[in-house]
């Protein structure tokens, strides 16, 4: 119980008289802009703040502030595996999480709100990104920097209890910018005017998107799926990738 009664005294009319205030209860918001954030199996640890202890409905509950954007400086999931942190709010239409220094996957899964591509978490520095594994992604939309020159970058994403992360390497950019990845369980909605065998498919897809004028003389994609993604009797040998620009097949 975050709140409790004290007591403190003034005087009035010569006499002490003994009032009554009420310690507010602390609502579920936190002040987090520029800050360092880490998210730990029943503790959240605030920079220039004490630590305070959650219940376990606390622990669950959304990590948000009344604005649609906020920035932290840090932030480091570690958190019990197969739990899951969601930034943002699904009532709003657009909530994002911006990191600008070192965003750290060490156990548990950020979930961003809604699933609509403008709920992102977005990492602005290019090499910020520490670890990331089956134990702790990210089930929703992911953005990050894309550097001038010649990259490598990898994107831990996932869907519930599957970790199917991205990685793209770049050649030539000249303009940088960000890319934005997700995936989804399921064949593409589209398959049915794809040249790919539906029946003989990984069932999962990946969604890339470029932001921020991102100019590039190609990039290369891997993506990684699980065993239990492939229907029944698919060759991974024999298996070829298809492009969805929204109108056309590749």
């Amino acid at each position: 119980d975050w709140s409790s009664d004290v007591c403190s005294s003034d005087l009035v009319r010569n006499r002490i008289r003994p009032v009554r205030h009420r310690i507010p209860t602390p609502r579920k918001t936190f002040p987090l802009v520029g800050r360092n954030l880490t998210l730990l199996h029943q503790l959240l640890k605030l920079n220039h703040r004490p630590a305070n202890r959650l219940s376990e409905r606390q622990q669950t509950s959304r990590v948000r502030r009344p604005v649609h954007q906020r920035n932290l400086n840090n932030l480091t999931i570690n958190k019990t595996a197969g739990t899951s942190v969601l930034l943002g709010d699904a009532v709003n239409a657009s909530q994002t999480i911006t990191v600008t220094n070192i965003l750290t996957l060490t156990s548990g899964l950020i979930k961003t709100a809604g699933g609509s591509p403008s709920n992102y978490i977005y990492l602005s520095k290019s090499d910020g990104l520490t670890t990331g594994s089956a134990s702790s992604y990210i089930n929703g939309n992911f953005r990050r920097s894309i550097p001038t020159g010649t990259s490598t970058l990898n994107w831990p994403i996932g869907t519930g209890n599957s970790y199917a992360p991205a990685s793209v390497s770049f050649s030539g950019v000249t303009v940088a910018g960000d890319l934005q990845a997700s995936t989804t369980d399921g064949d593409s909605s589209q398959i049915s005017s794809a040249q790919l065998n539906a029946a003989q498919s990984v069932n999962r897809v990946w969604s890339l998107a470029g932001f921020s004028n991102l100019a590039y003389s190609s990039l290369s994609p891997t993506f990684t799926f699980l065993a239990n993604d492939l229907d029944a009797g698919t060759s991974t040998s024999a298996l070829v990738a298809g492009r969805h620009n929204g109108s056309t097949w590749f």
